[in-house]
């Protein structure tokens, strides 16, 4: 969870630096920083689910 604090630290600190000058390029740099963040989330998740249906049924079991 600390890499993902970090992570969006960032992003607010890139968002607040985006309102101080707004181009063309800064707002594709942030599309591209939220979208690679909104995808290693996705998949720390779906990774997470995965690990937890596999274990359950070791767990369940006779």
């Amino acid at each position: 969870m600390r890499g993902t604090a970090r992570l969006m630290l960032c992003l607010l600190l890139t968002i607040e630096l985006c309102r101080i000058r707004f181009d063309a390029v800064t707002y594709i740099q942030l599309a591209f920083i939220g979208g690679t963040v909104t995808g290693l989330l996705f998949s720390s998740f779906v990774v997470k689910i995965t690990r937890n249906v596999i274990r359950t049924p070791e767990r369940d079991g006779p």
